[in-house]
């Protein structure tokens, strides 16, 4: 398995067509988030009432939810209780935080199971302990300082959703792959040619980088991490830290993001008894969420509150309001048509509603640097909703990775890897 330099969370990968791989970035408009906020709108009846808690905004600062599991000792002579899932879930998180931060890249893939499978959307999928280390190491030697921090988590089940944050300075040097001779199918288990095209090297640029991204973790009995599917842009990074190639490197992407304070408690959210009402899940997954077509800003308003804030983290800014989002709307669909949403997945969680699916469309208007192609796209998504009076939409956090769209448009005529490919920068 190729090293991969993605700075991603729990497991940094290499393929041919990594996100890091072509470094390029694009002016979203944040589509996604407006599909999953419509998406909501058929929640309405029978969903679990929001819960009060401390939003991302505030990122890393935990709230009354947050929470260290005390340890306890055990009377000489007693059997320890076995642990809950959940402990075993917290215990997890905390020593991949530490690993992390003191760059243990062997610890790391520890935590996985052997046979353990990483997806970083954008990308083709890798598996096992040795290329996990071999790919965390590489983005280590790339960002010597590199942190991360824990926000805020999700529980139910064997299943874990993370926000983190992660910030640094690319003051290293990493070996990058160029794209795929030919475009592959992110949708089809990140299938490639199998090609090995030629290496080069990128130098430092000691530009500082910090962004925001979510990880979803399946758990074994165990507490071993059996698989791990992570939505970040990578290409937010690759401005930030000066290693986007071309126009694009010019393109708006969020500021900078300050490292949170680094802690062993966070927002921490579990699945309770109320959650078990799917109600409101099912509308949504059944209509708004079932290849539905965005078209009626009408609709689209109607489906917020008046001072919802609408967080995409592919998107160079929040959308406040109803006005911003409506100015969000009208810029998406300036540049794609044809939208239709499809959840795969959702669950109920502490008030909180989690969302995963697949967004598709046509690229008919200029996107950035990039002009119309008529291409045909799909990329996923990962969405969490907090719903406000009326059940209307109050706050979305939407993850996603532009670079998994631009696999699907004419990205080299925006100066993308593929035009540079050969040349030293």
């Amino acid at each position: 398995m190729e090293p991969a330099p993605s700075p991603r969370r729990l497991a940094p990968r290499l393929s041919p067509s990594s996100g890091l791989a072509y470094s390029a970035i694009v002016n979203t408009h944040s589509f996604r988030s407006t599909i999953a906020l419509l998406a909501l709108t058929a929640c309405g009846g029978g969903a679990p009432a929001p819960v009060s808690a401390a939003g991302p905004s505030a990122l890393g600062a935990p709230s009354a939810l947050a929470s260290a599991t005390p340890a306890t000792a055990t009377p000489p002579g007693v059997a320890a209780a076995p642990k809950s899932i959940f402990d075993l879930e917290q215990e997890s998180l905390r020593a991949y935080v530490a690993a992390f931060n003191r760059h243990d890249s062997k610890a790391i893939a520890e935590l996985y199971a052997p046979e353990a499978t990483f997806i970083e959307r954008g990308s083709p999928a890798t598996a096992f302990r040795a290329a996990i280390a071999a790919n965390y190491q590489n983005y280590f030697d790339a960002y010597p300082d590199v942190t991360t921090a824990i926000t805020r988590s999700w529980h139910w089940g064997d299943a874990t959703l993370f926000e983190y944050v992660e910030a640094g300075t690319q003051t290293g040097q990493r070996i990058v792959l160029p794209p795929p001779p030919r475009r592959f199918d992110p949708l089809a288990d990140g299938k490639d040619d199998g090609k090995e095209p030629e290496r080069r090297s990128e130098t430092p640029t000691g530009k500082k980088f910090g962004y925001v991204g979510a990880s979803l973790l399946r758990f074994t009995p165990e507490g071993l991490v059996r698989q791990d599917t992570t939505y970040s842009d990578e290409l937010t990074r690759e401005v930030q830290s000066g290693w986007a190639p071309g126009a694009l490197a010019q393109m708006a992407v969020r500021p900078v993001v300050s490292m949170p304070a680094v802690t062993d408690a966070w927002e921490t959210h579990r699945v309770g008894a109320n959650d078990a009402t799917k109600s409101k899940l099912l509308a949504a997954k059944s209509s708004l969420y079932s290849n539905f077509s965005l078209h009626s800003q009408k609709d689209f308003l109607a489906a917020l509150t008046d001072d919802v804030v609408l967080a995409s983290y592919d998107d160079p800014k929040d959308a406040r309001g109803k006005k911003e989002a409506a100015a969000l709307l009208m810029d998406w669909t300036s540049s794609f048509a044809d939208g239709v949403v499809d959840a795969t997945d959702g669950w109920n969680v502490d008030g909180y509603v989690v969302l995963l699916g697949v967004f598709s469309g046509r690229h008919v208007g200029a996107w950035g640097p990039i002009k119309p192609t008529g291409r045909a796209f799909k990329t996923h998504f990962l969405d969490i909703v907090k719903l406000g009076k009326d059940e209307k939409i109050e706050r979305l956090w939407s993850y996603a990775n532009n670079y998994e769209l631009l696999q699907y448009l004419d990205y080299r005529s925006a100066g993308g890897p593929g035009a540079d490919a050969g040349k030293k920068r």
